[in-house]
């Protein structure tokens, strides 16, 4: 709540954004594990990391298999967003993407973690890709209920 109100004064949070319904899921955030290790990497992390790539159709159909309608000869580019992603040690490097969803068990939980499966999927070809990762690691951290998952 300290930090919320801190940005608020700072112009960073509108006013009346900090209920604490927002902030508490954050402050639950900050206390984990992956919080630790994400304020460790310091400099190295990269918040927000936007990214391009150009897939073949081919290639593209194993995150959207819409896309095998396309031609085999067309590429589409691919653009997105990681929310943060740091290295570790000896190529490897984990994605963290944050979601909001309202979860209310853990069947629910999983059924919403395998419904991303594909855009971190598409983040793991970015990280290997863009930032010569030799090994990625892909978390979904929900905020509401607390619970981080690991995609493979």
């Amino acid at each position: 709540a300290d930090a919320a109100e801190t940005l608020r004064r700072r112009g960073e949070l509108p006013e009346g954004w900090a209920t604490p319904e927002r902030v508490a899921p954050l402050e639950q955030f900050l206390t984990t594990p992956i919080a630790a290790e994400m304020s460790a990497a310091g400099a190295a992390l990269e918040r927000e990391a936007s990214f391009s790539l150009k897939l073949p159709a081919v290639e593209l159909a194993r995150f959207w298999p819409e896309a095998g309608a396309l031609d085999a000869e067309e590429w589409v580019l691919v653009q997105g967003q990681i929310d943060a992603l740091w290295p570790r040690a000896k190529g490897e490097w984990i994605v963290l993407d944050f979601k909001s969803d309202r979860v209310a068990d853990a069947a629910a939980l999983q059924q919403r973690a395998a419904h991303y499966g594909p855009q971190l999927a598409l983040y793991r070809t970015a990280a290997t890709r863009l930032w010569g990762a030799s090994r990625v690691e892909c978390l979904l951290y929900f905020l509401r209920p607390g619970a981080a998952v690991r995609i493979d």
